[in-house]
């Protein structure tokens, strides 16, 4: 009886090195699945504004992509500062290939102090195979900035307040390299 265990024991092992050896072994990772549709814009960046910026006129500009498969030669580029009253530019005329890319200036406007959100959102897009976004779940785009206010000149602040950055006072620091800090 235990001739027989080594003998299936040997054959089983056999098998499976033979298998090992007959079968490789392949990983898939990082799978994304999109559904293709022919109009698709999506709003990838505004610039500016920027983390930080002054009390003054802004132009934003809005970089489109066209995430379809079809050229798009028609489409609106709307935003919103907070809740307030949308502004909207149409674009015509253009040829924005499927994965290309644009920028599109927008309505000036000028910022009030403090916290602030901008919106942008893209619409009615137009190609050759009709008009509409077939896939708006991705049209939006959100950023946040600060407006700081203006001030007189002279400017004398002491920073002796046990308040840093004074109020009114904002430390912006977009590149994380050396920066204002309280020392006592």
């Amino acid at each position: 009886m235990r001739f027989h265990h080594i003998e299936y024991h040997e054959f089983l092992y056999s098998i499976i090195s033979c298998i090992h050896s007959a079968v490789k072994i392949s990983f898939i990772d990082n799978i994304n699945i999109n559904q293709a549709t022919y109009r698709d814009l999506t709003v990838v960046a505004i610039n500016p504004p920027t983390g930080t910026e002054c009390a003054e006129p802004i132009t934003p500009v809005a970089t489109i992509k066209n995430a379809g498969f079809s050229i798009i030669t028609g489409f609106t580029v709307s935003y919103q500062i907070n809740n307030g009253a949308l502004a909207q530019t149409t674009v015509t005329g253009v040829s924005l290939l499927p994965d290309a890319t644009m920028n599109v200036p927008l309505n000036v406007f000028t910022p009030a102090g403090g916290n602030q959100v901008l919106t942008a959102f893209t619409s009615a897009p137009v190609s050759s195979s009709g008009t509409g976004d077939e896939s708006p779940a991705n049209d939006t785009l959100r950023k946040s900035f600060f407006v700081t206010g203006k001030v007189s000149l002279p400017i004398t602040e002491g920073f002796e307040n046990s308040i840093f950055p004074p109020t009114g006072w904002s430390v912006d620091n977009p590149d994380g390299d050396v920066t204002w800090q309280r020392t006592s």
